[in-house]
């Protein structure tokens, strides 16, 4: 996964990123009493006892590292409460609104000094804070509000930083001059924030830029922590500030994996299945491509699973003691994850507390699990501020510091399993629930499968809407010989004469047509195409290449159903190369991430390109013989100026937890 690779370690410098330690002051004078006062808990206590306990110790860093003036918190202080940091983070200052929304509604402190807190915190952003475009710098000085650690302006940590502002107006909402004060900032902010200018021309966000060097290369293209800031982009109050509905659809839906038995979209770090479900509530409901909610729990049980897996070289690891997240290291601040397994950073046996602490949403049984084992078994790693950023057993080695934004997930994804307060203040917003319009997301209409996504991630149902009433599968026959027929030869299908573009309405595309058939023998399926395309756009890496102009060909070899991320289905992609002369062209094979390969030729023509390719009977698990059906699907896609992409499918029609194909009959 190159790409996932890549843009985890550009995150870096985003908001798991830039963790540079801030410079601090550590002081001898005795500590004052917390201005939360504890939570009583002793081993054996209830869920809810130890949940409380934590919360409260760990709503504290935001109270005692807030400027006594500016009110901005430090993104990092020591966690023994000696040395709170000059720098603050503009993504942890919104995980600082929400924690004082929810101190004033638990009685932990005054609801008039929690109101005090947020509005001098929105008067400083707003007034003093340095930004550009509405975009805020990662790090500043928490007394000045300059750029600190020669940041860069942050997409993402701006999105954060609006995400608690929206629900600090929401929960301060009376009729009172301060709160009115709160409502008139946020939406100010909120509407300053230009997103178009940070796409940078293209389809997607970028992740930053900064004076030196303009826009950061890397882009937010593909699954992570994007949600958030993709939704607020779409309902912005500022009608020339919006992104367009179809950005919602630009980003890729990858890497499907399955692991243990689980399949999911994947993303190592799991803050990044965590930090938009902090605010967006994203239970019960899809879009055209996933359940969010459901894709976070099983990617919390895989890692669970994972981390568990590694115990022959961590003895400690175990159901009971697992975590993985972007935290401090022995060494420095690294994007611990998984699945996929670690390659790097090395896993170095690190366990970080706010993993499975903000997945307790998620899987709560198997997350409380290891917070109790960590407050009853671990007194090191325990400290004014709850729980330290992370540790490892193996490296003998205890991190010093809490860190803002890990102690925010922390004791928002708590209280979210708690009451759900988080949801529903941040829902009742009107920006949340139109943006969660925009993007099409619906309740949904069964209960999810417990091992697997179960809905279409990279295919939408697309076509027409008269083939979309089709209650009959599509069938083709393939002939048998015992020599590679010619094309011409094959039984001929055409395709629609629409596509659909990235918001599922047929286009018509006169330019772009496909037609494509089969054949067989003992050893092979043989695949033939056609593409009329008057404009060809190529040049992507093979795994990207549905980025351009390509057919892809998805095969169901047990015809039972399609299952996204499956390893026994297929999803082949087809493309002619950059390179003229390079008549293999290119190939990628999603489902196995690239591992299985076919014999093929793709060649340019006067019209556009045709594929013919060899798909062994092995590959597929079966033995070819008359009648034999299985289901299968070719699509095109086509690059457009306008548009990502318009796709035409032959037939796929999503069927609860798998998609229905069309057929194949060997003749």
């Amino acid at each position: 996964m190159p790409r996932l690779l890549t843009l985890l370690a550009a995150t870096l410098l985003g908001v798991a990123g830039c963790q540079v330690a801030a410079p601090r002051a550590v002081s001898t004078i005795p500590l004052p009493a917390p201005a939360i006062a504890p939570a009583p808990y002793a081993p054996g206590d209830s869920d809810e006892a130890l949940l409380d306990h934590i919360q409260r110790a760990t709503a504290l860093f935001f109270v005692e590292s807030a400027h006594p003036d500016t009110a901005l918190v430090s993104d990092r202080s020591l966690a023994n409460g000696t040395g709170p940091g000059d720098v603050a983070s503009v993504a942890g200052q919104g995980f600082a609104l929400s924690v004082w929304c929810l101190a004033a509604e638990r009685g932990w402190l005054p609801a008039e000094v929690a109101r005090e807190r947020v509005l001098t915190s929105l008067r400083f952003m707003r007034e003093r804070v340095q930004q550009k475009e509405g975009f805020f710098y990662h790090f500043v000085d928490r007394e000045t509000g300059r750029r600190a650690n020669d940041c860069e302006l942050s997409s993402i940590d701006t999105a954060l930083f609006l995400a608690g502002a929206i629900t600090a107006r929401n929960y301060f909402n009376r009729d009172h001059a301060d709160d009115r004060e709160i409502a008139r900032l946020t939406q100010a902010m909120y509407a300053d924030v230009n997103w178009p200018w940070m796409t940078d021309g293209g389809e997607t966000l970028k992740l930053g830029w900064n004076p030196e060097h303009g826009f950061l290369p890397e882009r937010w293209d593909t699954y992570s922590e994007l949600m958030v800031m993709q939704l607020l982009a779409l309902a912005s109050p500022n009608p020339d500030h919006a992104l367009p509905p179809e950005s919602w659809h630009a980003w890729r839906r990858v890497p499907v994996i399955t692991y243990g038995g689980r399949t999911f979209l994947a993303c190592p770090p799991l803050f990044t299945h965590q930090y938009s479900q902090a605010w967006f509530d994203f239970r019960n409901k899809h879009d055209d491509y996933a359940d969010y909610h459901h894709n976070s729990q099983l990617a919390t049980l895989a890692q669970r699973e994972m981390v568990v897996d590694f115990s022959e070289s961590f003895p400690y690891y175990s159901q009971d003691l697992w975590g993985l997240t972007a935290s401090d290291g022995p060494s420095t601040y690294e994007a611990w994850g998984g699945p996929p397994s670690p390659i790097k950073p090395p896993l170095e046996g690190i366990v970080v507390p706010c993993a499975p602490g903000g997945s307790v949403p998620f899987a709560p049984d198997e997350t409380i699990r290891v917070l109790r084992n960590l407050k009853d078994n671990h007194p090191e790693v325990w400290s004014r501020y709850g729980f330290v950023d992370a540790f490892s057993p193996a490296q003998d080695w205890i991190s010093t510091d809490i860190i803002g934004i890990d102690a925010g997930i922390t004791v928002m994804a708590i209280e979210n399993h708690r009451t759900g307060f988080f949801w529903k203040h941040f829902m009742a917003d009107p920006a949340a629930q139109r943006a969660f319009d925009i993007a099409g997301f619906r309740p949904n209409a069964a209960e999810r499968s417990r091992t697997h996504l179960g809905l279409s991630l990279n295919t939408l149902d697309q076509r027409p809407p008269d083939l979309r009433q089709l209650d009959r599968r599509t069938a083709v026959a393939a002939r048998r010989g015992t020599a590679r027929p010619a094309s011409q030869t094959l039984p001929i299908v055409p395709m629609a004469e629409t596509a659909a573009g990235p918001d599922g309405q047929p286009i018509q595309r006169p330019d772009t047509q496909l037609t494509f058939g089969f054949s067989w023998d003992d050893t092979n399926l043989y695949f033939d195409a056609e593409v009329h395309d008057n404009e060809l756009r190529t040049g992507f890496p093979a795994e990207l290449l549905y980025k351009g102009d390509c057919i892809e060909l998805f095969i169901d070899p047990q015809n039972d159903g399609l299952r996204w991320g499956n390893p026994e289905d297929l999803q082949l992609g087809f493309a002619p190369a950059a390179d003229e002369r390079n008549d293999r062209g290119l190939f990628y094979e999603w489902f196995s991430n690239g591992h299985r390969e076919v014999e093929r030729t793709t060649t340019r023509t006067a019209s556009g390109y045709t594929v013919s390719a060899t798909i062994p009977w092995d590959m597929l698990g079966l033995t070819p013989t008359p009648g034999l059906r299985l289901g299968i699907s070719p699509a095109v896609r086509d690059l457009r100026d306008a548009m990502p992409w318009l796709k035409s499918e032959w037939f796929l029609n999503p069927q609860g937890e798998s998609i229905q194909l069309g057929e194949l009959a060997l003749e």
